[in-house]
C-alpha cells in the first residue's frame, strides 16, 4: 500500500472536528504525455489549487463520482466521473488527443474553513480510461469518463489457458494440468492396451471369437 492511499494522522483527527470540507481530485494523462496538454487536472473548488507541484484548475462543482464495479469485499474495479464545467480551452484539449488506456486518478482532499488543504489527498481510485464523452452545450460543457482497474483490464485481454504455466499463476500447486502436453497428439485406445489385443481375441466385429471362461472376450482383458 502506498502513502497516497492512507489517510494521515493529520487527515484523521480533522474528520472529528465540527467543520470540514471534502472535494475531490481529479488527474486524466491522455495523447502521448509529452506536454502539459496531454494532461487534466481538476478539483471541486472554485479557484486553482498548487499541490504535487502543480497546478489544479477548480471547476465548481466538480459533478458526480460512482463506482461501478466492486467485488466481494468492496475493493472497487470501475469508476464513472462526470465533471462539470470544464473550461472551453481545456474541453478543446480533451477532445485533440487520444485517451483510451491512458491512466485516471482520482483522490479525495481534506480543507479546512478557509479552504486551505490539510495534509495530502487520499488516492482513491487508479485505473485506466476505456471511454468518454464530451458534452459541449452553450450554457454547461462536461466530460463523462469510465475508468477501469488494472486488474479488470488485465482479466479481459489476457484470458484463461488450459496449461499448466497459466493453471500454476493462478492455482499455485494444482496439478491439474501438468501432465496435459504429455496427451497431445497421442492415440488413446479406450478400453484396450493397443489395437493389436483386440485383433488377438477375434479379429473384429465380424468374425467369430474364441470366448474364455467368461462367454465375453474382451472380458478376459481386465
Amino acid at each position: 500500500m502506498t502513502t497516497d492511499t492512507i489517510v494521515s494522522t493529520t487527515v484523521q483527527n480533522a474528520l472529528t472536528g465540527k467543520s470540514l470540507m471534502i472535494l475531490p481530485l481529479v488527474k486524466l494523462e491522455l495523447g502521448d504525455r509529452t506536454s502539459e496538454q496531454d494532461y487534466v487536472r481538476v478539483w471541486g473548488g472554485a479557484t486553482n489549487l498548487m499541490w504535487d507541484g502543480q497546478t489544479w484548475q477548480g471547476v465548481g462543482s466538480l459533478g458526480q463520482i460512482e463506482a461501478v464495479k466492486a467485488d466481494a469485499r468492496g475493493a472497487l474495479h470501475g469508476l464513472s466521473l462526470t465533471l462539470n464545467g470544464i473550461p472551453q480551452d481545456l474541453l478543446q484539449d480533451v477532445k485533440s488527443v487520444g485517451y483510451r488506456g491512458r491512466l485516471g486518478r482520482v483522490w479525495i482532499a481534506a480543507f479546512d474553513d478557509a479552504m486551505s488543504l490539510i495534509d495530502r489527498p487520499v488516492l482513491i481510485f487508479a485505473g485506466e480510461i476505456s471511454a468518454m464523452i464530451l458534452k459541449d452545450g452553450r450554457t454547461n460543457r462536461s466530460v463523462g469518463v469510465e475508468l477501469e482497474s488494472r486488474i479488470s483490464v488485465l482479466k479481459r485481454v489476457m484470458p484463461a489457458l488450459r496449461t499448466d504455466e497459466d493453471h500454476q499463476r493462478r492455482y499455485p500447486g494444482d496439478k491439474f494440468y501438468e501432465f496435459v502436453p504429455n496427451v497431445l497428439n497421442k492415440t488413446l485406445y479406450w478400453g484396450l492396451k493397443s489395437p493389436s489385443t483386440a485383433r488377438s481375441v477375434g479379429g473384429g466385429f465380424g468374425g467369430s471369437y474364441g470366448r474364455g471362461s467368461s462367454g465375453y472376450p474382451f472380458l478376459e482383458q481386465f
